[in-house]
């Protein structure tokens, strides 16, 4: 109905459809096509000098460039293994040296200690709220990032307290990595 003389409508019968529950993420290495049908997804990526799209969009679709890069292995991705670190902290145990994930559960009263990152921070709040406050000399005011879609980012080697209950995730960024949210 939105595009009605897009090929791009088939390439989902031609994809594997995988189902998440709630905290699970896949990792897809660079020229893996993929699409979201519903749910709430955060993107992160390495970085990149482009965005390619395969159709159902109105933005420019390069079909040579699209079939260059593209890889069709046969595959079914797995979830990423996750590790318990400490009281509130999932991390994500990806292949990528460019990014790291982590998935912040806090009650009230929790705090968490966030270590020194060796690049920026982007903390996303997906439910509750928390107060956010960098530690050591020149420190950002405090914030506080409240509910669905409350973004916060902060400074490479600058330590934070996470104070609240809420649900999110920190982003510990080694490089030039981007931030795609869905």
């Amino acid at each position: 109905r939105h595009y009605p003389d897009d090929i791009g409508i088939l390439s989902p019968a031609l994809m594997n459809v995988v189902r998440l529950e709630p905290g699970q993420a896949l990792f897809l290495t660079a020229g893996v096509p993929h699409a979201y049908l519903q749910g709430t997804g955060v993107e992160i990526m390495a970085n990149s000098d482009n965005v390619l799209r395969g159709g159902l969009t109105p933005k420019h679709v390069d079909i040579p460039e699209l079939l260059r890069v593209l890889r069709f292995d046969p595959a079914v991705p797995d979830p990423v293994p996750t590790r318990r670190e400490g009281r509130c902290e999932t991390r994500y145990l990806t292949p990528a040296a460019e990014f790291a994930l982590s998935a912040l559960r806090m009650a009230p009263g929790d705090v968490f200690p966030g270590a020194d990152r060796t690049g920026p921070e982007v903390l996303l709040c997906v439910e509750g709220g928390a107060r956010v406050e960098e530690d050591g000399p020149g420190a950002a005011p405090v914030v506080h990032v409240h509910g669905q879609g409350a973004v916060d980012q902060r400074r490479p080697r600058q330590g934070i307290s996470l104070t609240g209950r809420a649900v999110g995730g920190a982003d510990d960024f080694a490089g030039g990595a981007s931030v795609h949210l869905h």
